[in-house]
């Protein structure tokens, strides 16, 4: 399927901690289409405006969209990232992951979340 089209963009997103990193590397090894993460770009090229009260990057959507549609022209691949609906972005393919409100808490618990955190964390 892949080898068809010329320019395949498939774009997963979804809650925190539904697996999107996972599911990304398991269709990377299996397509061969090379992974781009969003939250690596922004800490990578420092496309952030600053910090909130949590300590969570602001992140500048515009300038992440630029570069994220830049790296993809080169070639086909798979876009990663819970910001992904708010770029600019034709995708062939989008894939939304979603949790449960059980499993998001526990997954926000094991990853140590400060308790503001957590509130916005289960929104």
């Amino acid at each position: 399927m892949v080898d068809k089209i010329k320019h395949l963009l498939i774009g997963i997103t979804g809650s925190p901690g539904a697996g999107k990193t996972f599911f990304a590397k398991e269709l990377s090894a299996a397509t061969g289409l090379r992974a781009i993460e969003l939250n690596d770009i922004v800490k990578r090229c420092k496309l952030y405006k600053g910090k909130d009260s949590d300590g969570s990057l602001i992140v500048d959507i515009k300038a992440l969209s630029l570069k994220t549609r830049e790296l993809a022209s080169k070639d086909s691949c798979i876009i990663v990232g819970h910001l992904l609906p708010e770029l600019s972005i034709k995708l062939n393919l989008a894939i939304v992951l979603r949790i449960s409100l059980k499993k998001r808490w526990t997954t926000a618990a094991r990853r140590q979340c400060k308790r503001e955190s957590l509130r916005r964390y289960m929104k």
